[in-house]
């Protein structure tokens, strides 16, 4: 059996340790096409920031999994501080309706904003200061990889398959799970411009190395000629 990460691993056995022998379930990563990454046309679709404000993006469905209420309650926090930011969150689904009422209702509607269904990915990460995952789970947090390969920083949630791709402390910072002081304290140290770009270039280096395409095809044709 295959699963594209260890988080999927034990996801599989939750239930019925009994279903599967673990040792006999291979983790191989999905493979990233980094020059095709690489490769897609430039096209502006964050606005220009009038001051010095973080931007902030999140790119996802609208969708529960994705808990972008989190960032909402981020917003009122970071407004509360005086941080100055704009969030952008990109991506269409069953709750945006439901979260555009939620984001005036909480006053946030100036700083939060919605940007619907791009298919510029890295258009949109290119555009940002911080990528931040508000999804409560992930079986391969593709998304991750892709800011990575922007060079932006990721402040994640420590869990399931975020830490397999975001290196805590080196390229991003991973935090309890929907925990708003924290995710205040790790923005506050991104604030710093050096250090997003430190994180950013690590970032950037580790997916390099940790998802090629090439070795990860031959780890699955060998896989498959051997069982």
């Amino acid at each position: 059996m295959l699963a594209n990460s260890y988080a999927t691993r034990e996801t599989i056995l939750a239930n019925n340790p009994q279903l599967f022998p673990k040792e006999k379930i291979r983790v191989i990563y999905n493979p990233i096409d980094f020059q095709k990454f690489d490769q897609l046309v430039y096209k502006k679709i964050v606005p220009d920031c009038k001051d010095d404000s973080l931007i902030i993006g999140n790119l996802a469905r609208l969708a529960p999994q994705k808990n972008q209420k989190f960032l909402i309650d981020l917003s009122v926090e970071l407004t509360r501080l005086q941080i100055k930011h704009q969030i952008y969150i990109t991506g269409k689904g069953e709750l945006e309706s439901e979260l555009k009422t939620y984001n005036i209702e909480n006053g946030t509607d100036k700083n939060v904003h919605f940007l619907g269904f791009t298919d510029s990915p890295r258009s949109f990460l290119v555009d940002i200061d911080i990528f931040i995952l508000s999804s409560l789970w992930e079986g391969f947090g593709y998304v991750l990889a892709e800011a990575s390969l922007a060079e932006k920083p990721i402040i994640a949630f420590n869990s399931s398959s975020n830490p397999e791709l975001v290196k805590d402390n080196i390229s991003g910072f991973l935090t309890e799970v929907n925990s708003i002081p924290q995710m205040v304290e790790k923005i506050k140290k991104l604030q710093d411009i050096k250090l997003r770009k430190e994180m950013g270039t690590a970032g950037r280096k580790f997916i390099l190395k940790s998802f090629d395409k090439n070795i990860i095809y031959k780890n699955l044709e060998d896989y498959i000629l051997n069982n």
